[in-house]
Parts: C-alpha cells; structure tokens; sequence
C-alpha cells in the first residue's frame, strides 16, 4: 500500500493527474525520510481503542526517529493509514506526546469508550 496523504484515495476515483503527481510527491518524501531507517528494525506501538481508528508510534532503531500514523478501519476487512503533513520537517517531527522509547505508555485518552 503506497503511503498517501488523507485526502488520496490511492488511485481509486476519480480525481486528476494534479492530485495524483501530488500523491506520488508526497509519497516521494516520506520514503526519503524514512526509507533507510525501515530497512532496519521498526517497531509498532498500539494506542486506544482500535474499533473505529488506533494512534500507531513507529520507531526506527537505527535512525531514532519516531512517526506518529493513524491507522482507520473501514468497511469489510478494509483498513488505511492516514498521513496528513504536508511540510516534510512537520512530518519527520517526533510526536511530543510519545514515549521516548518503545513500550511505554503514552496513550492519549483514558482507554475508556465515550458514553461509559
């Protein structure tokens, strides 16, 4: 699954070359950023409640980089990520809410669903 911003239904649609040169753009940059670093060990923690969305912390063991995706859950067994940075230097920024290391707890919410 190639890496998209939010807005990209990954070539399905109908939307225009623009936004399809922008999304290959965009993709182009996030492989720049982290594309030697996921050749080494990377590490996935899992954050809230996963029923609708889950914040994921990938953590790069080489690098030390830290990037903070959303992964959405959609009908069926369908699933994807969302990466909304459009400035390169926002999006390789460390979440400033997660652990340092992985394993930690740095959930954003309480665990508990809304309503409870």
């Amino acid at each position: 699954m190639p890496l998209l911003p939010a807005h990209s239904t990954g070539g399905r649609g109908n939307h225009d070359q623009k936004t399809h040169r922008s999304a290959a753009a965009y993709a182009a940059r996030r492989v720049k950023a982290f594309g030697a670093a996921a050749k080494e060990d990377v590490t996935a923690d899992f954050y809230d409640e996963g029923s609708v969305r889950q914040v994921v912390l990938l953590y790069f063991a080489k690098s030390g980089q830290i990037k903070e995706i959303e992964a959405r859950i959609g009908e069926g067994d369908s699933w994807g990520l969302t990466l909304a940075e459009p400035d390169p230097a926002e999006a390789t920024a460390k979440p400033t809410w997660a652990p340092p290391k992985p394993g930690g707890s740095g959930s954003r919410t309480s665990g508990t669903p809304s309503g409870s």
